[in-house]
């Protein structure tokens, strides 16, 4: 009988020492192929920042971008010029409240006041949204390859509300969907001050996030963690709740304008009878909040993500205050994914698609895990990029149809015989460029920005965009009206002077 001969001691040496060499090699290669990936992040990551800072400005330059912006600046710059929160086109409000305190804007005013301008803030929209890449990949890289943390990642760059978000105005929520992902990345890693802070943070850009922080304290509840981190985002929130509710608006902004401006009413003429109306009446609020166009906005949220939030439901709570205000509202441009409405939508459906992919995914196979999840991230980009350029790409359209260069010419010109400081009301894609100043209001009115031509020295109308019914009879008042000139026309703007 043959014996297996005893391996020598430097033959083992020699194997340990081949072993060793190849984990390190393992090693090496792995830290490379992350490196690599981080450094495509990065580089992705700038490209967005430059691209949409690009276009949302070029939108601005050109005429395009709308009245939000308008209200939304003029409140930093009155912010960043010592005049806190103070802001004119609500004309029944003297103070950014309609929907809250918003201290988020201070912070905002801060780069603003050093560089004073619409670039300043839509450099800073881009950041913020595509900073929301960050804690994506860092929760995916942890659970996955980092090749897949990539594509979630990218996904998110791509994805459609997002980037219409970045071309839409300026939307102060277009900030909290960061604050939240990093909010929830720290309150996954146990980084309790960091969380506190973000959601702190989360709670200063919107009133409306009080209905939300809370989902961290029972998601915490059901995934056993200690009672600090269920407790205090719980009572955060409804703290938050409470003083926006019961002290802010009641002081600061008379009537009802949440029910009104939001589309709201229907529910009833305050909060206190919204929520009788929510719990005593359910079959009444599922006939309206479930209606065709609501479903399909259901339906396309998950679409855009490929159903995959669904393999980790778990994470769709906090979700459900963002889905249940855009489903109770009339406004369609809140139950859609084409406008900036839902944030906590878009987070927590990318988290629980991270979380499904991997955990649910490696069950289909183990052998597989990884092909599958790489396999699954690819077609999620690849359908990403899709749907961004097909649904109505904001981008694409600003770059394409600008306004016409002797119509800029014309409104710049206008423009120049507006004193700087002279209240004034102007049309939708002027308002823009005469934020700066502490009267300022939207011609013809809505029902967020109401119209008085008391108020105002100057009205500067657009002919080609100021024409519903509304716009048209306001037009005819004024030009009947005995007590306003026109001292400049040009393209179809029209320039309004008050007599002396």
């Amino acid at each position: 009988m043959i014996k297996n001969p005893t391996p020598s001691t430097a033959s083992s040496t020699r194997w340990s020492e081949n072993a060793t060499g190849a984990s390190a090699c393992a090693r090496f290669s792995d830290r490379i192929t992350a490196r690599t990936a981080i450094f495509v992040l990065a580089l992705a990551l700038f490209a967005y920042v430059a691209f949409y800072t690009f276009t949302s400005s070029f939108k601005f330059v050109t005429f395009r971008q709308g009245f939000d912006l308008a209200q939304n600046e003029q409140t930093i710059w009155n912010t960043s010029q010592g005049r806190w929160f103070e802001s004119s086109p609500f004309v029944t409000l003297r103070h950014d409240f309609d929907d809250g305190i918003v201290p988020f804007e201070l912070l905002l005013a801060i780069p603003y006041a050093l560089f004073p301008g619409t670039f300043t803030l839509l450099f800073l929209q881009s950041l913020a949204l595509a900073s929301g890449a960050i804690p994506l990949f860092m929760l995916a890289r942890e659970k996955m390859n980092v090749w897949v943390a990539l594509g979630i990642a990218l996904s998110y760059l791509f994805h459609v509300t997002v980037t219409r978000m970045n071309m839409y105005e300026f939307q102060l929520r277009s900030f909290v969907l960061p604050l939240f992902l990093f909010g929830f990345y720290f309150f996954d890693k146990n980084r309790f001050g960091l969380f506190v802070l973000f959601a702190a943070l989360m709670l200063s850009v919107k009133s409306e996030v009080a209905l939300t922080v809370p989902m961290f304290g029972i998601y915490g509840w059901l995934t056993g963690k200690s009672l600090r981190w269920i407790v205090t985002p719980i009572a955060m929130g409804i703290g938050y709740f409470a003083f926006v509710f019961g002290f802010v608006l009641p002081n600061y902004a008379p009537g009802n304008l949440i029910g009104g401006a939001y589309g709201y009413n229907w529910l009833g003429n305050n909060f206190g009878e919204m929520f009788v109306t929510l719990v005593t009446r359910p079959l009444f609020v599922a006939q309206n909040a479930l209606v065709p166009g609501k479903i399909k906005y259901l339906y396309e949220s998950l679409l855009l993500l490929l159903f995959l939030p669904l393999l980790r439901p778990q994470l769709l709570i906090f979700a459900v205050p963002n889905l249940m205000m855009n489903l109770l509202a009339v406004s369609p441009v809140q139950h859609s994914v084409l406008y900036g409405y839902q944030p906590f939508v878009i987070g927590a459906f990318y988290l629980a698609t991270i979380y499904g992919m991997a955990d649910v995914l490696p069950r289909l196979s183990l052998r597989n895990a990884k092909r599958i999840q790489v396999g699954v991230v690819l077609i999620l980009l690849a359908a990403s990029i899709y749907f961004n350029l097909t649904w109505n790409n904001l981008a694409l359209r600003a770059l394409s149809r600008p306004e016409p260069p002797e119509r800029q010419t014309a409104i710049q010109a206008i423009m120049q015989l507006i004193p700087s400081d002279a209240p004034v009301a102007a049309s939708l894609f002027v308002g823009p460029h005469l934020a700066q100043r502490r009267a300022l209001y939207f011609f013809p009115g809505n029902r967020s920005y109401p119209f008085d031509s008391n108020l105002v020295d100057y009205i500067v109308v657009d002919l080609r965009q100021d024409t519903n019914t509304q716009a048209q009879t306001a037009i005819r008042t004024l030009t009947q009206d005995e007590r306003w000139q026109v001292i400049s026309q040009d393209m179809d703007y029209v320039l309004f002077r008050r007599r002396p």
